[in-house]
């Protein structure tokens, strides 16, 4: 009997290995699934940002540095004192429309200028 269910077993295998396609469909569903994983994954992560994305202030805020930004290079300070903000805040907006790509920033000493991308510092 064993011989029998080994030599079954065999037959199973042979059929699988000789015809790929049962292979190759089970693969694929299995790697739609994944990525259906992933999906879910990334659209969690993207509504998370959302619900803290920017909120109307801190866009309202952002739009004026950016203007501000047009007259020359600023400090986080000099934005700041404009703005009537806390350097801190100022920073904090600024790093972020750096990490947009929207302004850029060099270092002098102590002190990290921003200016808007594309215009030079």
């Amino acid at each position: 009997m064993e011989k029998l269910r080994v030599r079954e077993d065999v037959l199973r295998l042979k059929a699988l290995i000789s015809e790929p396609r049962n292979l190759r469909v089970r693969n694929e569903a299995e790697e739609y699934l994944t990525q259906l994983q992933e999906l879910g994954f990334r659209i969690e992560e993207l509504e998370k940002r959302l619900e803290s994305k920017d909120s109307g202030v801190s866009y309202k805020r952002k739009k004026q540095m950016v203007a501000i930004l047009r007259s020359g290079k600023k400090t986080s300070t000099e934005i700041g004192r404009i703005l009537k903000i806390s350097r801190t805040r100022s920073s904090e907006y600024l790093n972020g429309l750096e990490k947009d790509g929207i302004v850029m920033s060099v270092r002098v000493d102590r002190k990290k200028y921003y200016s808007l991308k594309g215009e030079s510092l």
